[in-house]
């Protein structure tokens, strides 16, 4: 183990669902199998799962703080309290902050801290990319400038546009950790092709997700007669999802893990019309399963997505729905993009990529690998085969990684976590 790595992280999020908490429960789980031991210090959103104990591996500790609501002078009180009592029971913690909330209230929380921890922030989709707004943005986006100047940290995209964004802002480059798809999406075999074919989505149905973009797909391809049925895996606003009906597109509401991927099996063409995103789990999940992907050209979406390898990213709803239609209508396409997805999505956002990458951010690598070896071979002969045969790979992003459109000037600063 290096000498700055952490023998225990605090982990803390104020939004415990959706991507964030698979994020954690994937991260907290690889870490618990190198040894380190973790608390995860969470409050509770209106969709966080009820059984929030039972998704956790048994070996971390789970803090519950207050819903963070409007109340930001309370959970950041309670938020000081949870830190300064965690750092002062356990020597050698890192603290790694979740969220855009948590990044900013957490920084300000550990000011003036003595000896100062490692900390670390991942916003998982910077709130200032939201152009609803553009008072707020702008807001949003000077108080991750105060932030970053709070205290000492490392910022971690979980993309590399990501990345490159809190880098500008930060007094240096930020890492890139990629978000991890589970290995069951990896072991999807397509289905029958589907008749018609099944153009899908995925998430909660609001704003960002731009809902009424998938409806206005869903009618274009109606009034063109192109055979199709296009369903939405998720549930959100209410008057999203009457329009997204009224449209004709199947709303199934939140399912199991089994049941979404029985749909991206039997998927022609996954779809993405976010407006923002910071590493769109649910478009990771389609190119591991194989799923050719159309999104749109925003941060998240351009990095996850190879234009015209594994999919199309588009500029406007015209293009859009024009990769669309080609994906749907012509099957050797598909099935070449298809090919590229699964190999591109196993090499990038695999378990064991994302194990190298995450314990390399904290530092773990040597740890990891003299553990390996000292078993393999304990009486210290051959140990530089051991060596060989188990030493965590460098992981270097691909240099086509980014989509041909889109590209963001001052990306080669951004570290890769190795």
């Amino acid at each position: 183990m290096t000498s700055t790595a952490p023998s225990r992280v605090v982990h803390v999020t104020e939004c415990l669902a959706s991507g964030t908490m698979n994020f954690l429960m994937q991260a907290t789980r690889e870490l618990a199998e190198a040894g380190v031991r973790q608390v995860l210090v969470y409050s509770r959103r209106p969709d966080t799962p009820s059984d929030v104990q039972a998704l956790f591996d048994p070996r971390i500790e789970l803090v519950e703080l207050p819903p963070l609501g409007r109340a930001y002078a309370r959970y950041f009180r309670a938020l000081a309290r949870e830190l300064r009592r965690q750092l002062e029971v356990h020597a050698g913690t890192a603290v790694h902050l979740h969220s855009s909330k948590a990044g900013f209230l957490g920084r300000l929380a550990l000011r003036g801290v003595k000896p100062a921890p490692p900390v670390f922030y991942s916003p998982h989709g910077l709130s200032f990319l939201n152009r609803r707004y553009p008072m707020l943005g702008g807001a949003f986006t000077a108080l991750e400038w105060l932030a970053a100047r709070a205290v000492p940290f490392t910022a971690v995209g979980c993309s590399r546009g990501e990345a490159e964004l809190l880098g500008r802002l930060g007094p240096k480059p930020a890492r890139v950790l990629e978000n991890a798809v589970e290995d069951s999406f990896f072991q999807l075999r397509a289905a029958a092709p589907s008749s018609p074919p099944l153009v899908v989505t995925m998430g909660r149905i609001c704003y960002q997700k731009a809902p009424e973009r998938f409806a206005q797909m869903a009618i274009r391809f109606g009034v063109a007669d192109i055979p199709s049925r296009f369903v939405w895996i998720g549930s959100g606003n209410a008057a999203d999802e009457a329009r997204l009906r009224a449209a004709g597109v199947r709303v199934t509401g939140w399912l199991a893990p089994a049941a979404v991927q029985q749909l991206l099996a039997r998927a022609t063409v996954y779809v993405q019309c976010s407006r923002w995103e910071g590493m769109p789990l649910s478009v990771l999940q389609a190119l591991a399963a194989g799923v050719p992907c159309v999104v749109t050209n925003v941060v998240g979406n351009r990095d996850a997505v190879r234009q015209g390898i594994t999919g199309f990213v588009s500029d406007n709803a015209d293009a859009m729905l024009i990769g669309t239609r080609r994906l749907v209508q012509d099957e050797a396409l598909r099935a070449r993009f298809s090919r590229a997805a699964r190999t591109d999505a196993r090499e990038r956002f695999g378990s064991g990529s994302f194990r190298s990458r995450l314990l390399g951010l904290y530092g773990l690598e040597d740890r990891r690998v003299s553990r390996v070896v000292a078993l393999a071979e304990p009486s210290g002969r051959g140990l530089a085969k051991g060596v060989m045969a188990t030493r965590l790979p460098h992981v270097e992003a691909d240099k086509d990684q980014a989509p041909q459109r889109g590209n963001h000037p001052g990306l080669r600063e951004v570290a890769v976590a190795k």
